[in-house]
């Protein structure tokens, strides 16, 4: 698996599926990298071509399949199960090589599984048909966000002006450490979106209700919302660097069929996307907090 496609990219499909690497492999996110249960991290076999088992470039965030419309509720936990288990490895990781998080689709149309859901959104550019490098130098970098329907446009900004995105470096300064935040947001009319969440090395330290309070939304796109500055400050933990990641759609607590009355006037979501949650989540933006370079804060 380790060596297809060149080698060039491998991404870890459905981790926690029930033929998933970490169902079988019994991944455990609160023990050590290379460590106990999680040993086959670190060690290599002729099945992976002579690179360590945890060597892969990305895992699947979100897909699909195994979403049933009449309750989504076990797709979800099994997103939030992957969730925990890919902020538990970036805790351990650096901007060197981190484990992307990316949302993938099957190539076919079924009652559960959509075709286009999830997706991966990358920030690329210049690339053509027959040069695609562009698109996996986005990939590897980590400039890329993973949805079933928002789009996340985030950015931190260090004191001299420096402007990160995700995948990127940024430095914090201050006599408190922080970082400027900026989150554009893409969310046509039918898409719903309850809160937007910033989660800092695995633990959310701010939820923004989307409402006209906490963003505003663009006159010339009234798809775009942006959040208001008054919230723009975002301080970091002493002594420690940090992986900052960007989330929007539901709530972590979101249970059972979601819109699906059609009296709701978000009923054409539930109907179109087969009952999935909207979930959107950016690759991390790494931040030094002390100015030493990056450490890895797990």
């Amino acid at each position: 698996f380790m060596i297809q496609a060149e080698g060039q990219y491998n991404v870890i499909h459905r981790p926690r599926g029930p033929q998933g690497l970490f169902t079988q492999k019994a991944f455990d996110p609160s023990v050590k990298l290379g460590q106990g249960v999680n040993a086959w991290w670190t060690a290599s076999s002729s099945l992976a071509g002579g690179r360590t088992h945890g060597s892969f470039d990305a895992l699947e965030l979100l897909r699909a399949e195994g979403c049933d419309p009449s309750d989504p509720s076990a797709w979800f936990q099994e997103f939030l199960k992957v969730r925990t288990d890919w902020f538990s490895i970036l805790r351990q990781q650096t901007p060197t090589f981190f484990t992307k998080g990316l949302g993938l689709s099957s190539a076919k149309f079924s009652l559960d599984t959509p075709v286009g859901l999830a997706r991966t959104y990358l920030k690329a550019k210049d690339f053509t048909q027959s040069d695609m490098s562009p698109v996996l130098k986005a990939l590897q970098s980590g400039a890329a966000v993973a949805s079933t329907g928002p789009l996340l446009d985030v950015t931190l900004t260090s004191a001299g002006g420096t402007a990160t995105g995700p995948g990127g470096l940024v430095s914090a300064s201050g006599a408190i450490p922080s970082v400027t935040l900026a989150v554009n947001l893409w969310a046509p009319a039918w898409v719903p979106v309850d809160e937007v969440r910033v989660v800092v090395n695995g633990s959310v330290v701010a939820t923004f209700p989307f409402d006209a309070t906490h963003f505003t939304q663009d006159s010339s796109d009234r798809r775009k919302w942006t959040l208001n500055s008054a919230y723009a400050t975002l301080p970091m933990p002493s002594g420690l660097d940090a992986f900052v990641v960007v989330e929007a759609g539901a709530r972590l607590t979101q249970t059972g069929a979601f819109h699906s009355d059609p009296k709701d006037s978000y009923y054409p979501w539930f109907r179109l996307m087969k009952g999935i949650y909207p979930v959107a989540i950016t690759n991390p933006i790494v931040v030094d907090v002390n100015g030493g370079g990056d450490t890895a804060p797990g």
